[in-house]
């Protein structure tokens, strides 16, 4: 229905609060746009656990120890001892406490040097 219609048959305020409800709903997505996002959590060098995704590309790597090697956005980038990643979703990380990170920094030290 034409505005026009709408003010002859149902009176301006109609008219008034059709124009209200557009103009809401323009405002949440402009606030929606500037909402700043929030920061990648993880850091370079940060030994984290992949855990169990519904990402087909993921699957495989679900539990594996992995290092970051780059962070975007929205996503980092992580070697694992079989491929580098480039896009994981934070929410697929898990950090790894000191003492694992240590044995996993070794680990992939040492499968580096052996050409994994």
């Amino acid at each position: 229905m034409l505005l026009a219609q709408v003010a002859e048959e149902e009176g301006q305020e109609s008219v008034q609060k059709i124009l209200s409800m557009k103009q809401n709903k323009s405002d949440i997505v402009q606030q929606i746009k500037d909402k700043n996002p929030l920061p990648n959590p993880y850091h370079i060098g940060e030994v984290c656990r992949i855990l169990l995704s519904t990402d087909p590309d993921l699957k495989p790597f679900s539990g594996c120890w992995c290092i970051i090697y780059q962070i975007n956005p929205h996503s980092c980038g992580v070697k694992t001892w079989k491929a580098n990643l480039a896009t994981v979703k934070p929410e697929y990380l898990e950090r790894i406490d000191g003492t694992e990170e240590e044995i996993a920094n070794q680990n992939c030290g040492s499968q580096t040097k052996l050409g994994f």
